[in-house]
């Protein structure tokens, strides 16, 4: 009677025993089952409780799963979705990416590391390219200028040029649009309604007073400025003192030298032209401006003023950009330690709140 021997279940045949067999033999085939079913899975000392299915996954599998994995740790090529977390000291060749990455630790780049280089008026947390960097300190040294072809009739009215893209002009920035082959008398004064960083289109309002010359031309330099004084203020210096109207010319007063300590109070009624000498660190004071309604300006003759420490009352100092600062060391300015710097203040609201601008 046929009874195969074998040592794994492969070494089964599948037709014993035979129907001829007797049920005597029947024991050494049940023998022979268990010995096969124990060499082929000596490990087994527990329930096995994955599907067919799942033991169907490993199909394939050459060697050890996990030296597998563990010779995964340098990764070439592979393009990852969704959020990953390297734990301790990871070391990536090459990395792009090309959405959002965030890093929560410290991160050390070294060789060549490259991102999109940001529009020049991008204040944000993105990361800063030498390009950005070199662009923004360029602009920082140019005084932001660009350069127009675009053909421009001087004239009050709403404008629109092209200009260099990522340039840091900004909606509310005051701008002079000058020719460049005649900027003294061909020019434009005008405030930013519009800039769009990437195409380089400018767009400007220029009201009635705040140019000069005339025709159409084709080539314009753009820089930064203050908010225009009106001119016919400054020609007339028609100012209210004390609610009276009164035409006044302009008055000189020199308040000779202060003395190191001392206070030079300047007061807007004794006259709006003041020459003060400083003789060391000293305080300014600001008085007898008119009544709110009128504007008033002071021009300060400072002699001496570099070198030594100035303690000015509040005053919003116009930057080049447009801007305001209260620090007059924040616009960029330097007083001469031997030689003149003149000062021009003034206040459209009875002293409450005073402007300023040094003359360069």
């Amino acid at each position: 009677m046929p009874l195969e021997t074998g040592t794994y279940i492969s070494d089964l045949v599948a037709t014993n025993p035979t129907g001829a067999d007797g049920k005597n033999v029947g024991d050494d085939h049940l023998r022979l089952i268990k010995l096969l079913l124990r060499n082929t899975f000596p490990n087994i000392t527990g329930a096995v409780t994955p599907t067919h299915l799942q033991f169907n996954y490993v199909a394939g599998v050459t060697s050890a799963i996990q030296a597998q994995i563990d010779g995964k740790g340098a990764i070439a090529g592979q393009a990852w979705t969704g959020a990953h977390s390297f734990a301790g000291t990871t070391t990536l060749a090459a990395l792009t990416s090309t959405g959002a990455s965030t890093f929560a630790g410290s991160v050390a780049f070294s060789g060549a590391t490259t991102a999109p280089t940001k529009a020049a008026s991008d204040n944000s947390t993105n990361v800063a390219t030498t390009a950005y960097t070199d662009t923004a300190v360029g602009n920082a040294l140019s005084g932001g200028a660009s350069t127009s072809t675009t053909s421009q009739t001087v004239s009050a009215a709403a404008k629109t040029l092209t200009t260099q893209t990522n340039k840091p002009w900004a909606t509310g920035q005051w701008i002079n649009v000058a020719r460049t082959s005649d900027p003294v008398n061909t020019r434009m004064t005008g405030i930013v309604t519009a800039y769009n960083s990437g195409t380089g289109q400018l767009d400007y309002t220029v009201t009635a007073g705040n140019f000069s010359g005339s025709g159409t031309f084709t080539d314009w330099t753009i820089t930064s400025s203050g908010p225009p004084i009106d001119p016919a203020v400054l020609a007339a210096k028609l100012d209210k003192v004390n609610g009276i109207s009164q035409s006044t010319s302009v008055t000189y007063l020199d308040k000779g030298t202060i003395a190191a300590a001392g206070t030079a109070a300047l007061n807007y009624a004794q006259a709006d032209h003041q020459r003060v000498q400083a003789g060391g660190n000293i305080t300014l004071t600001l008085s007898g401006w008119p009544a709110a309604g009128s504007t008033a300006e002071l021009l300060l003759e400072a002699v001496n003023f570099g070198g030594k420490t100035i303690t000015w009352p509040t005053v919003n100092w116009v930057k080049a950009d447009g801007s305001f600062t209260t620090t007059v060391s924040s616009n960029g300015v330097t007083f001469q330690g031997a030689g003149i710097d003149f000062v021009l203040l003034w206040s459209r609201d009875g002293g409450v709140t005073v402007y300023g601008k040094v003359m360069r």
